[in-house]
């Protein structure tokens, strides 16, 4: 791993996030049929949506950081 701080604060925004959308998402099928098959895939999927925005997000900027401003005319 280049940037631990990055995934880690990705990893955290993943599950503060996914919480939050499998909660609303899939909240009355967990409560109704409990953990199936089907729904721990959507889980898995929701919690990796937020991850890979936050990480791109930030290895993004981090990367327009780095460029060298363009010399002004």
């Amino acid at each position: 791993m280049r940037h631990p701080a990055v995934y880690r604060r990705s990893l955290v925004t993943a599950l503060v996030v996914g919480t939050i959308l499998t909660a609303i998402n899939q909240g009355n099928l967990i409560l109704s049929h409990g953990f199936a098959r089907e729904i721990l895939l959507k889980m898995g999927l929701t919690y990796c949506v937020p991850f890979s925005v936050s990480t791109s997000g930030a290895l993004g900027a981090a990367r327009i950081r780095l460029r060298k401003p363009e010399p002004r005319l």
